[in-house]
């Protein structure tokens, strides 16, 4: 084990009276990807509490690397995106036979125990195909909504990395049926969250043009894909903005979205700056964003810890492309929007990513 854990500091009382979802069992605890192992190339889920303390490392597989973690909102079982290890890039993200994202998603306990096969494999790997009747090349971004009953995820059925075929597609988790939510071949769909209300958020590519190019806006639909609307777009805010909004997550009371912005159309590519925003979730309220921080910023995946408060990845920029390297965790409250503080310090080639809250 290697890195460094913070204590923390308490923030200030930010909000009263508010009723939390009373579906959301929270233990108190996160979890994350993490490459703290002996192989930095490979991650594995890692667990601890709100505060940091009691790390621990619930996943250890030299074949597979873990990339998303999603635990259900009942508490009682974790979904995990993997892929080959050989095929992980040490920074938490991976290269998969067609280009894009995970090669499995696997079933698990809390305690790290994968179920003996997985929910769904790659094509191209050998143990698929598995559960892959609707002909998807890639897969990413797993989600539970307050049902159990499927998980929601952003996947394409045309290969690679200059499709613009993601939509939102649901997989049964006890029979592997896979259903299409909201797809359209000429646009990017993803990032697939569950709300407190039960419905959806996603990220929904608004402009033509290439994938890397086209903005984005947080939207919003039920779980069979209808009533879709949209929570952000220039007419909600005050001052219009070319910029794009993405990795959308609601509060478990279902009052306010959060979401990242990022201030260049190369973002995609990790060469632009991104910054955490929030809103009502019905998109009206005048958002508030952290401003933009260099060399560090908030670059991915914003979660609730509870109804005033989030946790994130903050990462470091560095070289002349300054693109971002040595991820870690940290907190920020949400009215108003506080300076991040850090939970994690991983030691030098070691990351830590995408924070789930259970």
């Amino acid at each position: 084990m290697t890195g460094t854990v913070l204590a923390r500091r308490p923030l200030p009382e930010l909000s009263r009276n508010r009723r939390a979802w009373p579906t959301w069992r929270r233990r108190g605890r996160i979890m994350f990807i993490s490459n703290r192992g002996e192989d930095p190339d490979v991650f594995a889920v890692w667990d601890m509490a709100d505060d940091g303390s009691g790390l621990r490392q619930l996943t250890a597989d030299d074949t597979y690397s873990d990339h998303w973690v999603r635990v259900n909102w009942a508490g009682t079982r974790m979904v995990v995106a993997r892929s080959r290890a050989s095929q992980s890039n040490g920074n938490g993200a991976n290269h998969t036979p067609g280009g894009g994202v995970q090669e499995y998603l696997w079933l698990a306990d809390l305690d790290g125990t994968y179920q003996p096969e997985p929910l769904w494999a790659h094509p191209d790997t050998p143990e698929g195909p598995i559960n892959n009747d609707a002909g998807w090349t890639d897969m990413g971004h797993p989600s539970w909504l307050r049902s159990d009953d499927w998980i929601y995820v952003a996947a394409k059925t045309e290969p690679g990395v200059d499709s613009r075929d993601f939509g939102i597609w649901r997989i049964h988790v006890a029979t592997g049926e896979q259903q299409a939510v909201w797809t359209n071949p000429d646009r990017v769909i993803g990032d697939p969250e569950g709300s407190a209300e039960g419905d959806i958020l996603c990220m929904f590519q608004t402009s033509d043009g290439a994938l890397l190019t086209g903005k984005l806006d947080i939207w919003r639909c039920e779980p069979d894909g209808t009533a879709r609307r949209a929570v952000t777009s220039e007419t909600n805010w005050e001052t219009p903005s070319p910029s794009s909004d993405y990795d959308p997550t609601a509060s478990p009371d279902g009052r306010w979205v959060a979401w990242l912005r990022a201030d260049d159309p190369t973002w995609f590519l990790g060469l632009g700056r991104w910054s955490a925003a929030v809103a009502s979730a019905d998109g009206q309220t005048t958002r508030r964003a952290l401003p933009y921080d260099d060399p560090n910023s908030i670059s991915a995946n914003p979660h609730w810890l509870d109804n005033h408060t989030l946790v994130a990845e903050r990462s470091t920029y560095t070289g002349p492309l300054q693109l971002p390297v040595e991820y870690r965790l940290v907190r920020f409250g949400r009215i108003p929007l506080t300076e991040p503080e850090d939970i994690t310090v991983p030691d030098d080639s070691r990351n830590d990513r995408f924070p789930h809250p259970y």
